[in-house]
């Protein structure tokens, strides 16, 4: 596995911030017997600043090339790529040795990824070493190939292209991502295989990540106005997958064709459009302003009505009960009366 064994604890003061004159200091422990520190030490090494000294880069490549432990050569893999300058030829010559020979697959992806940041542009030996680990029995050290050969082949490499172009039917989904990838950044604009080929992917493919990877290198490489690209991504905005559908919608951004003259009348209709917009709202706001003020005039009348009517109800009511006073008292007052009269002796 891929630094499996965790580092030695006593090293971690030494890699935190280290200043290039304690760097000789490690050169030490490299040749230590016990392996933890052996590690230990290319780790911290890796987070020097010591690209220019050579002591430093020879004492990584001998751990690289010799020692027997799979996580020393590991640590010295990935080291290389942080301490190394790109062109350092002793640097990149051990990294494309190993990738193609060590017995670990890690040391072999290692080297890979630290071949990307240090050999030298379109060097064709680190281009025929990386190819070589295309076949590689280990898929993570293939992808790592195809990461190198991305940072260093040439744009339009016709090799390289075949190279990539017979990873995309890789068994590994991560892998016919990867070499999609690589695909789109390294091809030409416009070459047929290519968009061919990612037109097959897009129809084909069962994996979201390849379709995806497909689809954002048809927006990269395929020409504006290709009628079998527009339709193919039309077609992916009704994807599964969300992350597909929004890479087809950016594509089509980058390769619907639309003639200038045809451009500038849109631009122009749009115009219209917001100008008679703009318009109508100023005119609808208008109307609903005027009846706003009517709203407000009628509410106010029928609160003037109600409030007379409440004040007439009021004087009826008040009336009324006066009334129903005088009433009983005339009633009481002829009831007295003719109570008298039972007691008034009768003619």
């Amino acid at each position: 596995g891929l630094f499996c064994r965790p580092p030695m604890a006593a090293a971690e003061p030494a890699v935190a911030f280290l200043p290039p004159s304690v760097a000789a200091d490690l050169l030490r422990p490299l040749k230590n017997p016990d392996q933890h520190v052996r590690q230990a030490a290319c780790q911290a090494l890796a987070k020097c600043d010591c690209r220019s000294d050579i002591q430093i880069i020879e004492a990584l490549v001998c751990r690289l090339r010799e020692d027997k432990d799979i996580y020393v050569r590991q640590a010295a893999a990935g080291a290389l790529g942080q301490a190394a300058r790109r062109g350092d030829e002793a640097a990149w010559k051990a990294l494309a040795q190993r990738c193609g020979m060590d017995s670990d697959a890690g040391v072999r992806r290692l080297c890979c990824l630290s071949l990307a940041q240090v050999a030298p542009k379109g060097c064709a030996t680190v281009v025929g070493a990386l190819a070589g680990r295309l076949e590689d029995k280990d898929g993570g050290v293939r992808r790592s190939a195809l990461k190198g050969l991305e940072k260093v082949s040439e744009k339009g490499d016709e090799q390289v292209l075949a190279a990539l172009f017979l990873r995309t039917t890789d068994s590994e989904a991560f892998v016919r991502h990867t070499a999609v990838e690589a695909l789109a950044k390294l091809s030409n604009d416009g070459n047929p295989e290519v968009v061919a080929r990612f037109l097959e992917l897009n129809d084909t493919d069962n994996d979201a990540r390849v379709r995806w990877s497909a689809t954002e290198g048809l927006g990269r490489v395929a020409v504006r106005g290709d009628s079998r690209v527009m339709a193919n991504l039309l077609a992916m905005l009704d994807d599964e997958s969300e992350t597909v559908r929004r890479a087809a919608a950016g594509a089509l951004g980058r390769v619907t064709f639309a003639p200038l003259q045809e451009l500038e009348l849109q631009e122009v209709h749009i115009q219209e459009i917001e100008t008679h917009s703009r318009n109508e709202v100023n005119a609808l706001q208008a109307v609903i302003g005027q009846m706003r003020e009517k709203h407000q005039e009628e509410v106010s009348i029928l609160q003037r009505r109600n409030y007379d009517l409440e004040e007439e109800l009021k004087r009826s009511t008040e009336e009324r009960d006066e009334h129903i006073r005088r009433l009983e008292a005339r009633i009481r007052e002829q009831e007295m009366f003719e109570r008298a009269g039972e007691f008034l002796p009768h003619a």
